[in-house]
């Protein structure tokens, strides 16, 4: 299941881009907030399960480098001071080429092979953070990495766009 704040389009894109691209961290707060107040709507009326850990995608060393952190792990542990999940890092990211700007079908190749497992996964319900969802593809080659361990997972995003193939998307993460 895809958890979005809300959509890219909303007020909220240009805090998300501020925080992504201009590095303002002032904005991590206020975006896991929004987050967190739509989980706990969902959370207090049974509509999602309670998850064991929050997972961020992960980001190629060079990419941390450059833009020096990786938004989603600092909206993970945002979140992770408010709600008590526990963080864990459980993948691991090669360098690739940016996300943003590709097509669904370019960004599915671009993701081929970049993602990898630190270790097998003892959880079996887990949340996996991100900035924005678009297509899908990166929480679902994270996803893919997760089937022959039946774990569970739920993509929990600060936004999601409102493009066609991201509305035709699949709802579940398994």
């Amino acid at each position: 299941m895809v958890v979005a704040a809300c959509y890219y389009a909303c007020h909220a894109g240009k805090g998300i881009n501020q925080l992504k691209h201009g590095g303002q961290l002032v904005w991590v707060a206020p975006l896991a907030k929004l987050l967190l107040l739509r989980l706990n709507v969902l959370w207090n009326n049974g509509l999602i399960e309670p998850v064991q850990a929050i997972v961020p995608v992960p980001q190629a060393l060079t990419s941390r480098l450059t833009r020096g952190f990786n938004q989603a792990e600092v909206i993970a542990h945002e979140l992770s001071r408010h709600c008590g999940i526990p963080v864990i890092e459980l993948f691991v990211a090669r360098s690739k080429t940016p996300q943003q700007g590709l097509n669904r079908q370019q960004r599915l190749n671009n993701l081929r092979q970049v993602f990898e497992l630190k270790e097998s996964p003892t959880l079996k319900h887990i949340a996996i953070i991100d900035d924005v969802y678009t297509t899908g593809a990166t929480s679902q080659a994270l996803a893919n990495l997760l089937k022959p361990y039946a774990v569970e997972c739920q993509v929990w995003v600060l936004a999601r766009t409102q493009t066609k193939s991201a509305l035709q998307e699949h709802s579940r993460c398994e």
